[in-house]
């Protein structure tokens, strides 16, 4: 259009809400690795010689028939054999050629479309640029366009960003060649055309070479005069094309005589001075600092926050050898033109002439070459092709623009535009949140926009207290069904993130039922926590409660830390950013929750934290946002004095609208989403809430506002969580398993990381770790069926290989169910394991336990000063005390003496059961660590009832320490809801997880496993024949212990004696014969007095008829037996007598009595005589060895009977059915397999010994 030509006669301009374009997104394309040329085939060695070998049979053959044809043809024969090799290879050849081939069309197809993806890339960001920044080829058609012209506002990123030219531009696209290994040959015209596409993607050109005047704020147009100035008329011509007249002026100055080259630019709506008078232009200058630079001295406003336009200054020439430079305001707009939001352009002529608070330089070479610099950072981009318009095209710009104006109604066009909270919040989506976050102060801190109110102006909700000019510092949300609650919600937590960063303000949110209000926005950066569905799981609120506790305790403790006189947030930060930089930085937390009012129906004990949070979080920084469908009358005792605004949407009934806002016009409302009232201390106005859920409904596929902040500010680091995730759910798939990286690290030996404890106040879940060391004590878990008992021992074992070896920590393990006996009893930290129904293994492993805690005592009390504990800690497991305790009554007492001794010494340990009332009160004391699973009563749990209950049934491993802390043992394999159901799967997890340990255990430490309990039925028959010929000539091999698979003997004449007892067939006369017939072999000189009325035993040995042994078969023989050794004692009692210093006298004698009830039957004093006889039995060298039905032993107190048993005998027991009567060892009967007995000794623990060879 001519400039002569009339414009059209105000044209209205209507500014409507700029949809933000998006910049394809800079991103890497990797490309897949060239084909690999493989080398090619040739001939081997073995490719001949077995064809030759093959066919030289034919010429041997002929050779040996004399056969001259079959000789011909062996040659034959073996010449194609040879040939074979190499046609093979070279048909190898080709067939690798044409694959090579094939391959290597195949890529570059490949290859073709990767070139195709650049290039749309590549497109489409030219598109964006062109559209975003036009060049003056494209200008006319940006002036066209209503929905571009003036769409720039004040305050979005790219207000003043415009082009100068046109060139090379980095495309933030980058092509990623995969390396090849040195040994592979690869296609190099592939290569080379990879490198090609590398290259290509890297730039784009032609594409607008643009700068941001606002950022730079002073430009410098250097270079040549024709080509600086048509970039600077391009520079005005975008700005004023634009931006509005509204928020951008021009200022034009030249030197006398240039008035020709600007004069045109006067009819622009945004040029406010076009002059040579350097007086006008002080004046002007000092009118655009008059308003400006009060603001420099007060940090809470802005230029751009004052609404004031942004201003730029074209100087041509600059020059500072002019009276120019004598103009102070000038030097001060250019100094501080950022903060003055000032842009100057200079057309400089040259370096020298450059202005010295330029922060970019375009230098025109020519008008076709131009370079761009930017002074400082360092950035330069060379050779693109300034923008030059025509005089045609200045005028025809000129002429569009001049006739151009605002429309009247601005506040009508504000309100449609701000339906949307990203229109209302002026947010950019291709710019980065960094540079979109205001810069706050005192007082524009924690001010956002949330809607409009009815005469257009923005809703500002102010969460600080009125003293320092907020609304808050607590505020009430209240909105019928339908209301738009909801969104209101989304909208305000929206509109704090996009106007604070994380480090100035995080979010808390909380639901109580669980709905759909805030899960778009739980990944906001800003988010430290959100916990939804309260009601299903009520624990989640002493969780929460525990939290906020411990953050206000945080916030306390962190201001009495800064100093006495710091009592707010505000003076911390103060003081933080001044003279204690040091200091942990606080943001502001702002907690919503949504329905309140039911949350405070089922726990009323959660106003408590409500109120202390109001009382105290004015100072601390931390806000409240309450909402909720109703308000009941009563509901806000104590709280309502501190709620400092309220926002009503519709209500039901005027009554809720009274309790809200004091009136009922909230009942009055249209019927529509986001309509209310907002009431503060500075009245009530009606407004309407901005939206976050919109989506252009002619594309299903795009996403909602709320989606795109959240996305947006996805680039941003997280705020650090407040509310720490909940413990895992045990029968959920991400189930906390034993291999858990969350229970690794901080490991010693003798502790063991088994679970996960709950610290919410802390901010912390650390690892529940069982202590085994020298401080540590016994451990008890008490739980209902199905609450994870089984689990804590099986997972116990499992994590103890990570930080113990079974060298320094092992396990000895009874259970009423196969719980480990199944699966770890191998285990590298497990000693030995047994169930209940193995009573003999149950006992074997308590005399072990009780054996150690003796021996360790005895150790520490004999040790020299300094030396430490014992170095292998036991840990004894007992999986159903009170199983345990009805089932081995008579081991209550080792067990008691375990539990007293056993910390001190070293062994430690472990009980579950049902109920604490299963564990006597004394023996519950001695237990230090106390911790309580599930239980089926919560009034039989040692918390209050309401705690108890928390837990939950199907929860199994979830439970409570002492201190009421929950806790979650970790799983050794996936929980199953039906362990029946699931046996075989279980038994293949933990197999798989007891495999894993192990490996890991014996990696760390090989040859480090715990010495395993030995057990008679590991002896074979050969390892017991040779300890009874390694028994010495005058010792009674009696067995091999069970303890240690030691041997044990009775010394002739040491004045031991020995009582056997036990039922028939037990094994009581082989026994006995077996031991007296390797007496016989191994001690000629012995004696033998035998007394045996069946007769068996002395068939069994054929000592009858014998000089060697006097034997008795019935009654009257008995008593001739005791009178012949009764006089052999008589003789050496008074040997012994003449001489008392003497060894014993005579040789060994032996008294055997087999069957003693039945001699006793016969004569009551048959061996009275020899009575006196027994307190001497090492002075005489006389060994008595008496053996006995259990029938009615402890009954049997004859003279001799008692003097036996006076004299400290060993007391052999075998197998007793009647295990209900006591023995002379005052023990009860025990059932024995056959060959197997007790020793029994005074002041030693019991021992099972194998008596008789095993058959093995």
């Amino acid at each position: 259009m001519a400039e002569n030509e009339a414009a059209p006669a105000g044209r209205p301009v209507h500014r409507p809400a700029r949809v933000a374009d998006k910049r394809p997104p800079a991103r890497t394309v990797d490309l897949e690795p060239l084909p690999v040329i493989p080398d090619p085939p040739s001939p081997q060695i073995t490719q001949f010689i077995l064809p030759v070998l093959g066919s030289g049979t034919i010429l041997i053959y002929g050779w040996l028939a004399h056969s001259t044809i079959m000789l011909i043809t062996g040659g034959v024969v073996v010449g194609l054999s040879l040939l074979t090799p190499f046609v093979t290879t070279a048909v190898s050849r080709r067939s690798q050629k044409r694959r090579v081939a094939a391959s290597a069309e195949a890529y570059g197809k490949y290859l073709d479309g990767r070139q195709e993806a650049v290039a749309d890339h590549k497109r489409s960001l030219l598109r964006y640029l062109r559209k975003v920044t036009p060049t003056s080829a494209l200008l006319d058609v940006w002036i066209a366009d209503y929905s571009r012209v003036w769409s720039r506002r004040l305050r979005t990123p790219d207000f003043l960003t415009v082009a100068v030219g046109e060139g090379r531009i980095p495309t933030g696209l980058a092509v990623k060649i995969p390396t090849q290994r040195f040994d592979q040959r690869v296609d190099e015209r592939l290569r080379r055309r990879c490198e090609t596409i590398e290259e290509s993607a890297a730039w784009l050109e032609p594409a607008p070479v643009t700068i941001d005047l606002y950022e730079v704020g002073v430009l410098s147009v250097e270079g040549d005069r024709a080509a600086a100035r048509g970039v600077a008329r391009t520079v005005l011509l975008q700005l004023a094309a634009g931006c509005g007249p509204d928020e951008l002026h021009i200022l034009l100055t030249y030197a006398p005589g240039g008035e020709g080259e600007w004069a045109g630019f006067a009819r622009l709506p945004h040029v406010r001075s076009a002059t040579a008078d350097i007086t006008a232009l002080t004046a002007s200058l000092h009118e655009i600092l008059r308003p400006r630079a009060a603001m420099l001295n007060d940090p809470r406003w802005t230029v751009a926050e004052a609404s004031l336009p942004h201003v730029v200054l074209l100087i041509d020439p600059y020059d500072p050898l002019t009276e120019l430079s004598k103009v102070q305001e000038l030097a001060y707009v250019m100094e501080r033109s950022v903060d003055l939001g000032v842009s100057v352009i200079a057309m400089s002529a040259g370096e020298t002439a450059r202005p010295s608070a330029a922060r970019a330089v375009v230098e025109c070479r020519s008008a076709s070459q131009a370079d761009m610099t930017w002074i400082g950072p360092g950035r330069r981009i060379e050779g693109f092709r300034p923008d030059v318009p025509g005089t045609a095209m200045v005028s025809g710009a000129i002429q569009q623009l001049a006739g151009m104006r605002l429309v009247a109604d601005e506040s009508r066009a504000t309100r449609r535009d701000k339906e949307r909270l990203v229109d209302l919040l002026e947010v950019y989506f291709q710019h980065s949140p960094f540079d979109s976050w205001p810069r706050h102060d005192a007082r524009t801190i924690l001010r956002m926009p949330i809607g409009t109110t009815t005469t257009g102006a923005d809703l500002v909700l102010d969460l600080k207290e009125a003293a320092a000019g907020g609304h808050g510092p607590h505020g009430l949300v209240v909105g019928a069904t339908g209301s738009g609650k909801s969104e209101l919600l989304r909208s305000m937590v929206c509109a704090m993130a996009c106007t604070h960063s994380p480090a100035e303000l995080n979010i808390l949110l909380l639901d109580f039922k669980g709905g759909a209000t805030f899960d778009l926005l739980q990944d906001l950066p800003h988010c430290v926590g959100m916990v939804t569905n309260l009601v299903d799981d009520l624990s989640l609120i002493d969780r929460i409660e525990q939290s906020l506790t411990g953050e206000l305790t945080r916030r306390q403790e962190d201001l009495r830390l800064a100093g006495r006189e710091v009592q707010k947030l505000e003076e911390y930060e103060a003081l933080r950013s001044t003279t204690k930089p040091w200091l942990r930085p606080i943001p502001y937390l702002t907690i919503v929750i949504d329905e309140f009012g039911e949350l405070l129906s089922a726990r009323p004990d959660f106003l408590e934290i409500l109120i202390s949070i109001a009382r105290t979080g004015r100072s601390l920084g931390v806000h409240l946002i309450l909402a909720s469908q109703r308000l009941e009358a009563g509901r806000l005792r104590g709280l309502d004095t501190y709620l400092g605004y309220r926002l009503c949407l519709r209500t039901f009934t005027a009554d809720e609208s009274i309790a809200v806002l004091g009136v009922r016009d909230a009942a009055n409302l249209p019927p529509l989403p986001g309509h209310g009232f907002y009431r503060s201390a500075d009245g009530m106005v009606q407004f309407r809430a901005s939206q976050v859920l919109h989506r252009d409904v002619a594309d299903p596929a795009d996403e909602t506002d709320a989606a795109k902040i959240v996305a947006w500010l996805s680039a941003v680091d997280r705020a650090e969580p407040l509310l720490l995730l909940p413990l895992p759910e045990p029968l959920a798939p991400n189930n906390l398993e034993i291999f858990d990286d969350r229970l690794a690290g901080g490991e010693k030996v003798g502790l063991v990381a088994l679970g996960l404890i709950d610290r919410p106040a802390d901010r912390a879940q650390p690892p529940l770790r069982l202590d085994f060391s020298a401080s540590g004590g016994h451990q008890m878990f008490v739980g209902g069926p199905r609450s994870g008992k089984s689990t804590v021992v099986r997972s116990l074992i499992l994590a103890a290989v990570r930080s113990n070896p079974g060298s320094h920590l092992r396990f000895f393990v009874v259970e009423a169910a196969p719980n480990v006996t199944a699966y770890l009893d191998d285990f590298p930290n497990v000693g030995s394991a047994a169930l209940f129904t193995d009573a003999l293994k149950v006992r074997r492993i308590f005399e072990a336990v009780a054996r150690t805690v003796e021996r360790n005592m005895n150790a520490i009390a004999e040790a020299t000063a300094g030396t430490g504990p014992p170095r292998v800690k036991t840990v004894l497991v007992v999986d159903g005390y009170l199983a345990f305790r009805e089932r081995f009554p008579d081991l209550e007492d080792v067990f008691a003496r375990i539990v007293a001794d056993g910390a001190h010494a070293g062994v430690h340990v472990v009980v579950t059961s049902g109920r604490w009332a299963d564990m006597q009160p004394k023996r519950l004391e001695q237990i230090a660590d106390r911790y309580e699973l599930w239980l089926t009563d919560p009034a039989e749990s040692a918390h209050p009832r309401a705690v108890a209950s928390t837990l939950g049934r199907g929860r199994p491993g979830r439970g409570l320490t002492a201190d009421a802390a929950f806790f979650q043992i970790a799983a050794d394999f996936p929980f199953s809801a039906d362990g029946a159901a699931d046996a075989e799967y279980t038994a293949k997890a933990i197999g798989s997880a007891s495999r894993r340990a192990a490996e890991a255990h014996h990696a760390k430490w090989p040859g480090a496993t715990a010495d395993r309990l030995s057990f008679l039925t590991d002896m074979t028959a050969a390892t017991w024949a040779g300890r009874a010929d390694a028994v010495g000539q005058g010792e009674l091999f009696l067995g091999v212990s069970e303890s240690g698979l030691a041997t044990r003997t009775i010394s002739l004449g040491s004045g031991d004696h020995m009582i056997c007892t036990g039922d028939p067939h037990s094994g009581r006369t082989t026994f006995l014969a077996r031991m007296l017939s390797d007496l016989l072999r191994s001690n000629p000189r012995a004696l033998f007095y035998v007394v045996d009325f069946r007769a068996v035993l002395t068939k069994a040995l054929g000592l009858a008829g014998t000089d060697r042994a006097h034997v008795a078969r019935d009654e009257e023989e008995a008593k001739e037996v005791v009178r012949s050794l009764a006089i052999v004692m008589e003789e050496r009692e008074l040997e012994r007598r003449r001489d008392r210093s003497g060894p014993p006298s005579g040789t060994p004698a032996l008294l055997v009595v087999e069957d003693y009830e039945l001699v006793l039957g016969s004569d009551p004093m048959a061996l009275q005589m020899l009575s006196d006889c027994l307190p001497y039995g090492q002075e005489l060298n006389l060994t008595v060895l008496l053996t006995q039905s259990a029938y009615g032993a402890s009954a049997r107190m004859d003279g001799f009977s008692r003097r036996a048993q006076e004299s400290m005998p060993f007391f052999l027991e075998f197998s007793t059915s009647r295990t209900m009567d006591f023995l002379p060892s005052r023990r009860k009967g025990r059932t024995l397999p056959f060959g197997q007995a007790f020793l029994v000794r005074d002041g030693a623990f019991d021992e099972r010994l194998l008596v008789l060879p095993p058959s093995r």
